[in-house]
């Protein structure tokens, strides 16, 4: 599956708030999302768009705004 770089991106800043500011391992944060760890992966790494309700419902969760996703 090609790898957006806007994708990889997110997933990197996605990865970095879960672990940096919350601690929370994949397994944790997927039930917290309630979504299935697999898709919390894809995410991550990149290999999956995330809808942008998603992302907003993510930002929520890890507590920042929803341009921390893109910086950098």
């Amino acid at each position: 599956i090609p790898k957006n770089e806007i994708d990889i991106h997110i997933g990197k800043r996605i990865q970095l708030g879960r672990k940096l500011y919350h601690g929370m391992d994949e397994k944790r944060f997927a039930e917290v999302m309630n979504i299935s760890l697999y898709k919390l992966k894809k995410y991550e790494e990149g290999r999956s768009s995330i809808p942008a309700l998603t992302l907003n419902e993510i930002a929520k969760k890890l507590n920042v705004t929803f341009s921390y996703f893109f910086i950098g």
